[in-house]
């Protein structure tokens, strides 16, 4: 053979060689990219299934919320009606007021911090108004866990027996933050009932 054939020939081997392992590396590039996108599919999924599954404990926890808020507000717009009904009467203490009434309970609320249990991607997921939403009844669960302090450190106090000048006073002002409280509940249900109307129309 000579230098021009063997150079030939040498050359389509070459050439047979490189096609080969460029086939081969597109192959294994490809093969790399559908896994990733199979992957990141899974993940999504995956996501979506933490936040459709967390979402929906929310829900249910709220409605356990809504029933704990509605089974007491009987017994609070009975003591509030009893301050109401005796608000000029000075001779009567609170402790006198709580024997006529069921007295002041306050409520239960189940408390899941949502932001921990949702992965990073998922929360991305969310839209801001549900957001927003969820963020109100975090807000509004504290605001009622603080009045719900306040309130009890009211009740349950030395001033609750006084007649006097300053019982009277200290019963309007208990009857102040009682209402405060009783307004922030409402409040809380109507955020409950949105974020549950949201789910329930799939605006996650």
């Amino acid at each position: 053979m000579d230098e021009s054939g063997y150079k030939k020939k040498h050359g389509q081997t070459t050439y047979k060689i490189v096609g080969k392992l460029a086939v081969e590396l597109v192959t294994v590039i490809a093969g790399i990219l559908i896994a990733l996108f199979v992957n990141s599919i899974q993940e999504k999924r995956a996501d979506k299934k933490n936040l459709d599954e967390t979402l929906h404990a929310l829900s249910l926890e709220f409605d356990k919320n809504r029933d704990n808020i509605k089974s007491i507000s009987h017994r609070l717009q009975r003591f509030r009606d009893t301050l109401e009904f005796y608000e000029k009467d000075a001779s009567l203490s609170i402790y006198d007021l709580t024997v006529k009434s069921p007295g002041l309970t306050m409520v239960d609320l189940y408390t899941t911090n949502w932001q921990v249990t949702l992965s990073t991607n998922s929360l991305r997921l969310i839209n801001f108004e549900t957001i927003t939403l969820l963020s109100k009844i975090d807000a509004k669960h504290n605001e009622l866990k603080d009045q719900g302090a306040v309130l009890t450190s009211l009740l349950y106090n030395t001033a609750i027996y006084k007649t006097d000048l300053e019982g009277f006073y200290h019963r309007k002002v208990l009857a102040a933050w009682l209402g405060g409280y009783m307004g922030n509940e409402q409040e809380l249900i109507e955020l409950y009932d949105k974020f549950k109307a949201r789910i329930v129309g799939g605006k996650e």
